[in-house]
């Protein structure tokens, strides 16, 4: 199992987490105080940047699923079944990891959106701000390192 591999298991760990926890937060279940409204200015940023980490990782995690399914393709004695599971394959593990990736940030910010005592729109943004920070991460991935095969 590589390094992205497992941090894609912990990026969806922290999707289911922070979605659930977020819900029962949202009901009413408050599992820790209410943060104030002053830490709003240091969140955005924090999620921003945390969003970018899981908008890299998601583009770093795509191009070594892509280079598997290559290195599978290209053996001379595959059928063409073999070959378009594989390239089945590659896409369902392309679809997980992005939807991975994506939501542990997505999450996180809806949880600490409900965290925020008195709440309103800086607050309600928090999501936002970290699926902004996934897509800026995404781009910058694909800016830094060309792709290959």
């Amino acid at each position: 199992m590589t390094r992205l591999e497992r941090f894609q298991k912990v990026a969806l760990w922290v999707a289911v987490g922070g979605a659930t926890i977020g819900f029962l937060t949202s009901t009413g279940c408050q599992m820790l105080p209410n943060a104030p409204r002053q830490v709003l200015p240091l969140l955005h940023p924090v999620l921003f940047a945390l969003g970018a980490v899981f908008g890299v990782a998601s583009q770093r995690r795509s191009e070594e699923i892509d280079r598997e399914r290559w290195k599978i393709v290209e053996e001379p004695l595959l059928t063409g079944g073999e070959r378009d599971w594989a390239h089945k394959n590659a896409e369902r593990k392309r679809r997980g990891a992005g939807t991975a990736f994506l939501a542990a940030p997505l999450a996180l910010g809806y949880w600490l959106a409900h965290q925020i005592e008195g709440r309103g729109l800086a607050a309600d943004l928090l999501a936002a701000t970290a699926v902004l920070g996934a897509v800026a991460g995404l781009i910058l991935a694909r800016f830094l390192e060309p792709r290959s095969r």
